[in-house]
């Protein structure tokens, strides 16, 4: 992507003002949320994920297993999806007569997260 906003720019009558660059940091990472714990879901999670999940998708979880409205603002694979697909999974999983529903058919549940969507979280022992 920074090749073909060089080109444009380059290619155009256009002037470059500002530049910087933002440096990346650590990962941060959480446990599973409470409200997960001894879950199906939550024994997955834990499972896949040792290190804890990256702190703002356990920050969701947590906030909607209080019952908040949530918005996750984050990049192009940060895990924006696992957050969706965990809650709904432990939702159906706790009330088999509960559902999901996702409109429009192409956000979040186009590219599931691999393992959880796919096979869902381990059966019961």
């Amino acid at each position: 992507m920074y090749e073909t906003i060089q080109q444009v720019i380059q290619g155009g009558d256009f002037s470059v003002m500002e530049s910087f660059v933002i440096p990346g940091r650590p990962a941060r990472y959480d446990e599973v949320p409470q409200v997960l714990a001894g879950s199906l879901v939550g024994d997955y999670l834990n499972q896949q994920y040792p290190a804890g999940l990256w702190t703002h998708q356990s920050k969701a979880l947590e906030s909607l297993g209080d019952g908040d409205n949530i918005v996750i603002s984050t990049g192009t694979a940060s895990g924006k999806s696992l957050v969706f697909q965990a809650l709904a999974l432990h939702k159906v999983v706790n009330d088999p007569s509960s559902r999901v529903v996702v409109l429009p058919a192409y956000c979040l549940g186009s590219r599931p997260t691999p393992g959880l969507a796919e096979n869902g979280p381990p059966a019961e022992p």
